[in-house]
């Protein structure tokens, strides 16, 4: 069995669409919608392998909510008592782009903690231990101009008047999209629930790029890591970051050795999901 957990927030219907794909016997799907959601539940299909949490979170970009909701997830699953094999994470705009029988047969035979992971310090790419490590109001976490600009400068004028948090390990980022052992799951969960880690993370910045990477790679889970999250995503082309996905995107979906792709949004570009439910259907062959 594979449990998927979605986070979901709009467009119902490219959720119900992506719901239906992931409609298989040996799947649990386990629903996180946003508090604040305007998707009415009772539009969202009622496949029997859906759960959708009674326990939501109004997740706000960039904060520890966006974490509590990934954490509410692991735990439904936990709850549930079942032996999954692989646990995945994918958001409410994401498209299976293989078909169900391929994916489950590359999840089976996949024994690693697959998800993006990258020691802070030893990166190039502009990531700093500072989401961590700095103790960040929460009116400064957000994406309009104004808290962007006050974000910077409160990040640079810190070290002069506070003291950073101390953490023993190593800091660690990557995408939130993950798939990882149940055991692996347990293990998180379990750390979460330890004062000292849930406050390093409580009142960062971007922390649901963090947690996870971070408390697996000082773990005994580090040496059976394996850098790939399977997920097609454009983070270079624009004009938005991530690239809502079009047709003209499709022949590198499809040609990508990802699982799911993202983003997707039904009001912009209908065809290319089209493309993709045709080509993810069991009775269509794949390249």
């Amino acid at each position: 069995m594979i449990a998927i957990g979605i986070l979901a927030h709009t467009q119902v219907e490219l959720l119900n669409i992506l719901l239906n794909q992931l409609d298989d016997l040996e799947i649990d799907i386990y629903l996180h919608l946003d508090q604040k959601s305007n998707v009415l539940i009772k539009k969202i299909i009622k496949n029997k392998n859906l759960i959708i949490l009674d326990k939501r979170v109004s997740v706000k970009w960039g904060d520890f909510t966006q974490i509590q909701a990934e954490l509410n997830i692991f735990q439904e699953i936990a709850n549930s008592k079942k032996k999954y094999k692989k646990i995945l994470l994918i958001s409410g705009q994401d498209l299976l782009i293989k078909k169900i029988s391929v994916l489950k047969q590359q999840v089976y035979s996949n024994s690693y903690e697959c998800i993006e992971n990258y020691e802070i310090e030893n990166s190039n790419l502009d990531i700093k231990s500072d989401r961590v490590l700095i103790k960040y109001p929460k009116h400064l976490i957000g994406r309009n101009k104004v808290q962007i600009f006050f974000n910077r400068v409160y990040r640079k004028i810190y070290p002069y008047f506070f003291k950073r948090k101390k953490y023993k390990g190593k800091i660690f980022f990557g995408s939130n999209w993950i798939n990882i052992s149940l055991d692996a799951m347990n293990y998180i969960l379990k750390e979460m629930k330890k004062k000292e880690v849930r406050k390093l993370f409580e009142d960062g910045f971007l922390v649901d790029e963090t947690f996870v990477q971070t408390i697996l790679s000082n773990s005994i889970y580090k040496n059976n890591i394996k850098v790939e999250n399977y997920r097609y995503i454009d983070w270079k082309t624009g004009p938005e970051y991530p690239k809502i996905l079009l047709k003209n995107d499709f022949e590198k979906i499809i040609n990508s050795n990802k699982w799911f792709a993202r983003k997707f949004d039904i009001e912009k570009d209908r065809e290319v999901i089209e493309q993709i439910i045709n080509y993810t259907s069991e009775g269509k062959s794949e390249k």
